[in-house]
């Protein structure tokens, strides 16, 4: 795995496959530096697909290939700026 944080805040993910068959690979978004978030926004630079991910980081990677992601922290709105979206406000 390598990782490299990008000036916008997202970080360039590669996951490498070093052995003579597929492999899954993963990685913790911690282990590659990104912040705590309610979850991450991840982009295949190859394929140009994007989708929405928990805080593990994972492809199927064939034989000595290496797959490519760009991935960004969704923030999160907290737990008392949740609750309180639940309370009606007075007009």
């Amino acid at each position: 795995m390598w990782a490299k944080p990008v000036s916008d805040g997202s970080v360039a993910v590669v996951l490498f496959n070093r052995t003579g068959e597929d492999q899954d690979i993963q990685a913790q978004a911690g282990e590659v530096g990104l912040p705590d978030a309610a979850g991450y926004r991840s982009r295949g630079l190859w394929t140009g697909v994007e989708t929405s991910i928990g805080s593990e980081i994972r492809a199927s990677v064939s034989s000595h290939g290496a797959v490519v992601y760009r991935v960004w922290p969704i923030p999160g709105r907290g737990v008392l700026a949740a609750l309180s979206s639940l309370i009606p406000r007075r007009r």
